[in-house]
């Protein structure tokens, strides 16, 4: 769903053209969620990457054209996302003469 991930998993979208409209809960669009599942076992977090290379694009909130928002490094990884990106490419401007 949109590059997200949890419980020890690997989330990616990536999308190359296009205006879009993204609806999404919490927990999307470049979210990493809870690894509470195997963590002891494995120690391994989740990674997930959203990225939108082109378009005017509209999202929820806390997501927007143009922007990025990337995790803070996590405190206690068992209980944390670990590690997230999403990324919109800005909109060119056109150039004015």
């Amino acid at each position: 769903a949109g590059g997200a991930a949890a419980q020890q998993a690997v989330g990616v979208a990536i999308d190359r053209a296009g205006n879009d409209l993204y609806r999404a809960n919490g927990g999307s669009l470049g979210a990493a969620g809870s690894n509470e599942y195997h963590f002891d076992t494995g120690g391994l977090g989740s990674f997930a990457l959203f990225i939108d290379l082109a378009g005017s694009d509209l999202y929820p909130v806390g997501r927007s054209d143009g922007g990025t928002v990337v995790s803070p490094e996590p405190a206690a990884p068992r209980a944390s996302g670990s590690d997230s990106v999403f990324h919109d490419r800005p909109t060119p401007q056109p150039a004015s003469r």
